[in-house]
């Protein structure tokens, strides 16, 4: 283990890239966290302090899954994927109502998931295992082995999340592609999820067993159909602006940015002053005006959240 440990490497970008993800959302969710803080009488401390556990617990299960040898990967593959169709069907006969939505399973009294993100990564393993084994010569071992278990998967967790199902398709799609399938077997694989889809439709609208389907495209006629806000009254308007509103949000953010401007404006003419060359230094100054910036932004907002909202 303590030779895994010392072999690590891999692409410094992608290493800095996960890096900066994972502390622009420790910052993002303390800022974020203020309105949060003072209507639940508590501290944005503490939702910095939650944020960075699961980033640290996040880290330690991506350096598990790093150092964790591909053979492994190969021989759990099958059996994840296994587990993941279990968890959906566990879903339908007893899963847990939660945010509105039977699509968790509950175990203890705090901790929680969704076996649709279990699915998420099994799928891809199982597409990965299958077809670096097998050529499918044939339409036949092609509906056998990857399509009856992407369509049985697709059926259990459309009960569960509809955005779940696209996610996993569209991923079980691009890696059908990108391993060279043959175009007519992909034309196949559309014909019959539309078929599929149609039938899954017309029996949810007529027993109504897929609720997260109406669940889904209530979603959708919201977005594109705008209510009819006409027949709100004045009195209703001033009612809906003033609801829960804090006097303090609004200098808060004007104190902010006056702050993220100062950053701005001072570092990119810093390094506007200080550059030296030709169109290829400017560009470079350029790049490292904005690093700093959002950097020092970020930092800047730890620490002004930190003073005006305790």
């Amino acid at each position: 283990m303590a030779k895994r440990f010392r072999k690590l490497h891999g692409d410094p970008i992608i290493w800095l890239v996960v890096l900066l993800l994972a502390m622009i959302s420790i910052v993002a969710v303390y800022s974020s966290s203020s309105a949060l803080a003072y209507k639940n009488d508590t501290t944005t401390s503490a939702y910095l302090l939650k944020q960075s556990v699961f980033v640290i617990i996040g880290f330690a299960f991506l350096l598990a899954c790093y150092i964790f040898p591909l053979k492994g990967y190969r021989l759990l593959s099958i059996p994840a994927f296994i587990v993941s169709i279990g968890c959906l069907f566990y879903v339908i006969v007893g899963g847990a109502k939660l945010n509105e939505g039977v699509r968790w399973i509950q175990i203890g009294e705090h901790l929680s998931f969704q076996p649709s993100e279990l699915t998420k990564i099994a799928v891809v393993l199982y597409l990965a295992r299958i077809l670096e084994s097998k050529s499918f010569k044939t339409f036949k071992e092609y509906a056998i082995w990857i399509l009856a278990p992407l369509g049985i998967t697709c059926i259990l967790s459309i009960y569960g999340s509809v955005s779940a199902t696209l996610i996993i398709c569209l991923t079980a799609f691009v890696i059908l592609i990108c391993a060279g399938i043959k175009w007519r077997y992909i034309w196949y694989t559309i014909g019959i999820a539309v078929v599929a889809l149609v039938i899954i439709f017309a029996v949810n609208k007529l027993t109504g067993k897929f609720n997260r389907i109406e669940t889904f495209t209530a979603r959708i006629e919201r977005f594109f159909v705008k209510e009819d806000l006409s027949a709100m009254t004045a009195e209703e308007l001033t009612l809906g602006l003033q609801h829960e509103f804090t006097p303090w949000f609004i200098w808060y953010s004007i104190i902010k940015s006056f702050f993220f401007a100062f950053i701005i404006t001072s570092v990119a003419s810093f390094y506007g002053y200080n550059v030296k060359g030709g169109s290829i230094e400017v560009g470079k100054a350029s790049t490292n005006a904005v690093v700093s910036c959002s950097a020092l932004i970020l930092f800047s907002d730890i620490v002004l959240t930190n003073i005006m909202m305790q």
